[in-house]
């Protein structure tokens, strides 16, 4: 997001702005299409990286700091269309899809979707119907790091989709599956270490 504070980027990303890759670009009436490409080359790694879901991360530490519900709403609204377009694959290889890749799956259940949890749980602005579409998304990327991770010894991307399946085995304890995806993905990081 360039030069400017999190704060002033917290302003543009409720106008409908984003940025990837160095890219910002802003989306009509802030209607973001997850799948789109601006770039003159359609360079693949703007779409890609979009899926860090890097402007809600920025949304969730402002809201913490100043508790502004215009950050939550904005939240809510990109956590939805986010899962409305992006349609979990069933079984379908780790890089071959371009919403659910299993690098930015990963990614984004160990450093991002804890930390929405954590700063809106509490937000009026965001209604249940949010969070039962976030745990329905977040047993679905369970069930994609488990059934689809990368072979071993193929550089970052198992190590990134482990950890994420280890940090949904912790943070959501309450879920059948969490022991399963907290034991597996601790063997396979064992493995990766040895």
């Amino acid at each position: 997001y360039g030069d400017v504070s999190e704060e002033d980027f917290a302003e543009e990303i409720l106008k409908g702005f984003v940025c990837s890759v160095g890219h910002k670009y802003q989306f009509k009436d802030g209607m973001i299409d997850w799948s789109y490409n601006p770039t003159f080359n359609k360079y693949v790694e703007f779409t890609y990286h979009l899926q860090y879901h890097s402007e809600m991360l920025i949304l969730a530490w402002v809201y913490g700091r100043m508790g502004d519900e215009r950050y939550a709403a904005r939240f809510d609204y990109m956590i939805n269309s986010w899962i409305e377009q992006a349609e979990c694959p069933e079984d379908m290889g780790g890089g071959l899809t371009m919403l659910w890749r299993t690098l930015e799956a990963g990614l984004r259940m160990g450093t991002r979707w804890p930390v929405f949890i954590n700063h809106f749980i509490h937000s009026p602005s965001v209604p249940d119907r949010t969070w039962v579409n976030m745990f329905k998304s977040i047993w679905e990327h369970g069930y994609r790091l488990l059934k689809n991770n990368t072979q071993r010894g193929h550089n970052n991307w198992v190590i990134t989709e482990m950890v994420g399946l280890a940090t949904m085995g912790v943070c959501y304890p309450f879920m059948t599956d969490a022991k399963g995806w907290l034991d597996t993905a601790l063997r396979i990081l064992k493995e990766e270490i040895d």
